[in-house]
């Protein structure tokens, strides 16, 4: 949730990447679930890119759970940096 919500994943630059961001985007009005299959490999992607993936996951599960699930994006540590791309959910 946090590497899409956030758009974590445009620094990935691919074709899946820029899929999702079309997917997203024209929904910005009506909302769009995703199936957490679609974006498995993109959070892997971001993980690696980050250098160390164990604490990406770690931290983005910690910011999923206290923030992004429960839409405290002023309270979020990522607030600044985040696009807040808060009409997707995730299943």
């Amino acid at each position: 949730m946090v590497t899409i919500r956030s758009g974590a994943f445009l620094a990935l630059n691919n074709d899946h990447a820029l899929r999702i961001i079309n997917k997203i985007l024209p929904n910005k009005d009506s909302g769009l679930t995703i199936k957490v299959d679609e974006v498995k490999g993109l959070v892997r992607a971001v993980g690696k890119l980050s250098g160390d993936p164990i604490i990406y996951e770690r931290g983005a599960f910690r910011i999923g759970h206290e923030y992004c699930s429960r839409l405290k994006c002023s309270e979020c540590p990522l607030n600044k940096v985040c696009m807040k791309l808060t009409w997707v959910n995730i299943k």
